[in-house]
């Protein structure tokens, strides 16, 4: 059943095609008809965002929300309003974060980056 429930998580999570927080990914799943409690899909998201199956981070409200990315090293960027957010991949971005981090005497043994702004529509 765990594996069941994983794979319907990740597949209401896929289709969904942004962070969605927990709520919203058992709402996609109530009309798919499965029979998975609100619990349940609390716990098999932790359990995904812990393994890294997918990225979790925090909406500027607080809300606690999740995405299928990419497997690779990436960042997003996330729009306050509407909460559509973007992935993105920088080499300048990494080196200034190396930049800064030698500044202040820091070694780096990891970083996550979550931009927050207005999305293009948004912003208008």
């Amino acid at each position: 059943m765990a594996l069941q429930t994983s794979s319907t998580v990740l597949n209401s999570l896929s289709a969904l095609n942004k962070f969605s927080s927990a709520q919203e990914v058992y709402s996609h799943i109530q009309k798919t008809k499965k029979n998975i409690g609100l619990s349940t899909v609390y716990r098999t998201l932790q359990k995904l965002a812990e393994s890294e199956e997918v990225d979790f981070l925090r909406r500027p409200d607080g809300e606690g929300v999740y995405k299928v990315c990419a497997q690779s090293h990436h960042h997003h960027l996330l729009c306050a309003n509407c909460g559509a957010s973007a992935e993105f991949q920088s080499d300048k971005f990494e080196k200034l974060l190396e930049s800064i981090s030698k500044e202040y005497g820091y070694t780096v043994q990891g970083h996550e980056a979550e931009i927050v702004g207005l999305c293009k529509k948004c912003g208008r």
